[in-house]
């Protein structure tokens, strides 16, 4: 109960802060990259069909692909910190009501909490991984992180947002957006920016450092392949939701991987506990500046 108040207490003090703001621009954050607001022809492949619908993205910021050693910040703290709850909303939009009191409401009723020590034990499969070193090697530290479902890639989220937001509220500085793994749409608008020349033909035998091989015009390696890619999207089908009880449980995956063929349109449907030695994820957040 004291972890839930406590959530809510910060999460009242961020939207204060939010609404007392006049930065028209924010600091880029760390190991992340601008992507203009923009609309494109978003193309996806799964199994034989083939699907376009044009789609408006806001502007937001996006990673490369997490490393092994950004992952490995979490695990550890996981493991330090046992008996420390969790917390997040879990409603399928934030409140748009204008009333903090009518928000802070809202928060209470769609907030979950979990000890860390219920969620340590499958935080990541390193039986699957390709080498026996590879996630506790220092030579991989650069490497993607995989072996990781996509309800543990969110937790890394969750967690993430709340080690810079504790911070921040000791500094008596505004509360930062949370972090989320990207929409479909977000991660195909950034996969549909230029490559260089035959880049997206380049096919590796073996994983590769997050931000190495091709890289497009924006800044982001690997959208192509190296991994594929968690995204925060429930199953869709010609561009619509799937909402059936049986989809709840399902994510879309994205982009070709070091054991698949290199291609930016790949999509899958998995289960949000799968783990494989091919699938990372990137991050992303919301931009809070006024520039577009």
């Amino acid at each position: 109960m004291k972890s839930i108040i406590l959530t809510l207490a910060l999460v009242t003090l961020c939207l204060n802060m939010f609404s007392q703001s006049k930065k028209s621009t924010e600091d880029p954050p760390k190991g992340m990259l601008f992507v203009p607001q923009g609309t494109f022809m978003m193309k996806a492949m799964e199994n034989k069909d083939t699907f376009r619908v044009s789609v408006f993205v806001e502007a937001f910021w996006m990673s490369n692909e997490v490393t092994n050693r950004e992952y490995r910040g979490y695990v550890n703290y996981v493991k330090q910190h046992p008996d420390e709850d969790m917390c997040w909303f879990d409603g399928e939009k934030e409140p748009r009501n204008t009333n903090l009191a009518v928000q802070a409401d809202e928060l209470r009723k769609n907030i979950k909490c979990l000890k860390y020590a219920a969620i340590l034990h499958d935080i990541i499969d390193t039986a699957k991984l390709p080498f026996s070193d590879y996630y506790t090697n220092i030579k991989y530290d650069d490497f993607p992180v995989i072996c990781v479902s996509q309800k543990h890639a969110n937790f890394y989220c969750i967690w993430k947002t709340k080690m810079e937001n504790d911070i921040l509220k000791k500094q008596g500085r505004p509360c930062i957006h949370s972090y989320q793994l990207p929409s479909e749409a977000q991660w195909a608008y950034v996969a549909a920016q230029p490559f260089a020349e035959n880049a997206l033909n380049i096919t590796k035998a073996t994983i590769q450092p997050s931000e190495s091989g091709a890289i497009n015009d924006w800044g982001f390696y690997n959208l192509h392949g190296n991994v594929s890619e968690w995204t925060s999207s429930c199953p869709t089908k010609w561009g619509k939701a799937d909402t059936s009880a049986l989809q709840r449980d399902k994510r879309i995956m994205r982009g070709g991987s070091w054991k698949t063929d290199p291609n930016i349109d790949t999509r899958k449907v998995l289960d949000i506990n799968s783990k494989e030695d091919y699938i990372g994820f990137r991050i992303v957040r919301a931009y809070m500046g006024k520039e577009k």
